[in-house]
């Protein structure tokens, strides 16, 4: 247990931020770089694949260092019971997870007037990507519900208004609207920055309608995104 945990701190972990500032330092433009949060699909299995490659040519390398009798004692310590969790610790995990399972429930502090702000991964909030025309079953339904949203957050335009602003530009209405909300609601500083706002807890019954729609959505992406990690490993077994 202990080696592995130290495996995961010395390799993964360094490994997730250099890849996260390689995939940065490709991008030409400070805004372009802001927007990298992760590295995902086939350029992470390539990132991967080089730092292993290093990692293991760094290993070899300090190992060419050791003599026998260390190589030795080190292999000892990995084999060593003394570096696994016991069925007594085990159990005493287990058990700790079981009783913070079962305790009772405090009143979240994500709980306002709208109900509780659950994260949009569990399906608590709408992604702002996800507002656009392709998820929404095109332009006029879009509208349709993006109106509709505002119009139950007290923001409302003449026919005239709306048919004027682009769509980044009605979509940015309802960043400034959730900004309020979260403000008022004593979630937010009050210079919050409403451009960086990636999630919405929808208000009107139009939007929570979309709320299923959009895990579909999510979880179709996160299957294409496994699809292109299998393909590309794949290539690569091939062509070796």
């Amino acid at each position: 247990m202990q080696w592995r945990a130290i495996c995961n701190v010395a390799i993964m972990r360094p490994f997730n931020q250099h890849a996260l500032e390689k995939a940065k330092a490709n991008k030409a433009t400070a805004a372009e770089k802001e927007k990298v949060k992760r590295v995902k699909g086939r350029q992470l299995l390539e990132y991967l694949s080089e730092y292993a490659t290093n990692f293991l040519d760094e290993c070899d390398a300090a190992q060419s260092e050791f003599d026998e009798t260390k190589t030795k004692r080190i292999k000892s310590e990995l084999r060593s019971k003394e570096n696994k969790a016991s069925t007594v610790q085990n159990n005493a995990a287990i058990q700790k997870i079981n009783n913070t399972i079962n305790a009772r429930r405090k009143t979240p502090k994500g709980m306002t007037k709208t109900g509780i702000d659950v994260p949009a991964g569990v399906g608590g909030a709408v992604m702002m990507k996800y507002i656009a025309y392709t998820h929404m079953d095109g332009k006029e339904n879009a509208n349709k519900i993006l109106r509709a949203e505002l119009k139950v957050r007290k923001i409302e335009f003449t026919d005239k208004q709306w048919d004027a602003m682009d769509w980044n530009t009605k979509k940015y209405q309802l960043k400034l609207a959730e900004s309020k909300l979260r403000i008022d609601a004593k979630k937010g500083e009050q210079g919050i920055n409403a451009n960086k706002l990636s999630e919405v807890v929808p208000q009107s019954a139009e939007l929570k309608r979309f709320l299923m729609i959009q895990k579909d959505i999510h979880r179709k992406d996160k299957q294409n995104d496994r699809i292109e990690t299998k393909s590309y490993a794949c290539t690569r077994h091939n062509s070796h």
